[in-house]
């Protein structure tokens, strides 16, 4: 079976076989899956939001991906009800600033919401290592641990 993995800061879609994000910690796997058109797209989000004016790679961040990738959906024509699935966001790296896990959580969120995405399925938060894996062809997201 073909095996499409997404490594951070990246977004892929896909339309065979397993579609796989491994090793989130305290950045957020995002995957939206359009049962209808057979089409999924991954994301691996390490950051809440730019920090600077120039955003050369508009998937590193939560509050760039989502709007984008929202977009990149509608070109692709991809049709309703979408599966959404949500992991990580782990207390991996608490600094002065606060976790960094729980604010790309809030952003990855507020972004869903706000494009009419609703959240199906989550494993967020903690102290572990999660997998995510969509099987394209049953339709099924299972979210592990490492």
């Amino acid at each position: 079976m073909i095996e499409t993995s997404i490594f951070p800061m990246q977004r892929v879609f896909a339309s065979l076989g397993l579609l796989k994000i491994d090793n989130i910690a305290s950045g957020v796997g995002v995957i939206i899956f359009s049962p209808a058109s057979k089409v999924a797209v991954g994301m691996h989000l390490l950051r809440a939001v730019p920090t600077g004016v120039n955003v050369l790679n508009p998937t590193y961040y939560a509050a760039t991906a989502i709007p984008y990738v929202v977009e990149e959906i509608e070109k692709r024509k991809m049709t309703p009800p979408f599966s959404v699935a949500i992991a990580g966001g782990g207390a991996m790296m608490p600094t002065e600033r606060g976790d960094v896990g729980a604010k790309i959580i809030a952003v990855v969120k507020e972004g869903l919401e706000k494009a009419g995405f609703q959240v199906k399925l989550e494993k967020i938060g903690g102290t572990r290592i999660r997998i995510m894996v969509l099987n394209i062809g049953e339709g099924k997201i299972k979210i592990s641990y490492k």
